[in-house]
């Protein structure tokens, strides 16, 4: 008889996960230590083992949030979702999720994934497509990619290439990515990650994670957090020092990560997750690459707020952070960030 465990062992849970065409780098046992270690959450991971064998995992976090309630997500401040050899196991999963839910009191089950969960569906889960990533075929070649990218893109790569920009990789340039990434959340209104998070994912990830840094003169202009996983490259986190976005730096990097990917002999670039009909999802949409839509399933306990960054009721909020010393968004935002899953 199929049983659940919360926190199994890395090994075997990461065996089932590289085994699973459907599986994502999200479902890589190392989140449960880096949203621990960096945000403070409480992992619960939930596995269906059958005689010593995996089933299915559902990697779980608890947020408690003082500013808006507690919440288990699948998985907070990104993706996550379930991965399971058979639709048993996602029932499994799907009930020990709800039974959890109540157990630890929370206001809302959110499990973030990228396929119909019909387990979920049955259950009375809100379905939420609002997400969506873009994924470049890098198989053709750096040649024909280039060839592919519309004129006006290949034109701002080159604006950013004439500038002077130039590439440098490494984990130890997490403390230039923050800098970079903090000021630009703070232009586009958004609280910011603290450096020990993203420093938890670099240091959980080991080899397969990555920084890459667009410098001009020195002076770092444009940064990307990117993560490997099997064949496919993924731009977790990035940003723009807002007074470089115009020079086309953001294109220059970007073009600089496909061919990155393409030396690490990736076969799939995925640009990241954005909000739809956002300027963010437009800039991914030029590049070429195919659009998943992300499968959102929320089940709520007590009804909670709308926590998007889109919702219409932040938007005095976002204008106030903007106006603030970045020396003060950068001690508060990662507190904040914390608290929304």
């Amino acid at each position: 008889m199929p049983e659940i465990e919360i926190n199994c062992d890395c090994r075997s849970w990461n065996e089932f996960v590289s085994a699973r065409a459907e599986a994502t780098l999200f479902h890589h046992f190392a989140w449960a230590e880096a949203l621990s270690r960096g945000a403070g959450h409480q992992p619960y991971f939930l596995s269906v083992k059958e005689r010593g064998e995996v089933l299915g995992v559902l990697p779980l976090c608890l947020v408690k949030s003082r500013l808006f309630g507690r919440f288990l997500v699948s998985l907070p401040h990104y993706l996550g979702g379930i991965s399971a050899a058979n639709e048993q196991a996602e029932e499994l999963l799907v009930e020990r999720a709800l039974d959890l839910a109540r157990e630890l009191s929370v206001d809302s089950l959110e499990i973030r994934g990228n396929n119909p969960l019909p387990p979920a569906e049955r259950r009375g889960f809100r379905l939420d497509e609002r997400k969506s990533s873009f994924l470049i075929d890098l198989t053709a070649g750096e040649e024909a990619i280039w060839g592919s990218l519309r004129k006006q893109t290949r034109n701002r790569i080159r604006k950013g290439q004439q500038a002077g920009l130039a590439l440098e990789a490494g984990d130890h340039l997490l403390p230039q990515f923050w800098r970079v990434f903090s000021a630009n959340m703070r232009a586009i209104g958004s609280p910011t990650f603290s450096a020990r998070f993203f420093g938890a994912v670099l240091e959980a990830f080991g080899e397969d994670a990555q920084i890459l840094l667009a410098r001009q003169n020195q002076r770092p202009v444009a940064a990307k957090l990117v993560l490997r996983f099997r064949d496919t490259l993924t731009l977790l986190w990035g940003g723009t020092a807002p007074r470089d976005k115009s020079e086309g730096a953001n294109y220059y990097l970007t073009w600089e990560a496909i061919r990155y990917a393409l030396s690490c002999g990736c076969r799939v670039l995925d640009m990241g997750r954005s909000t739809v009909d956002s300027g963010p999802y437009f800039f991914k949409s030029h590049w070429g690459g195919r659009e998943i839509r992300h499968r959102w399933y929320l089940y709520e306990h007590r009804r909670s707020a709308e926590l998007r960054a889109e919702n219409p009721r932040f938007r005095l909020a976002r204008r106030l952070w903007r106006r603030l010393p970045l020396s003060l968004t950068r001690s508060l935002g990662p507190w904040i960030a914390r608290q929304i899953p």
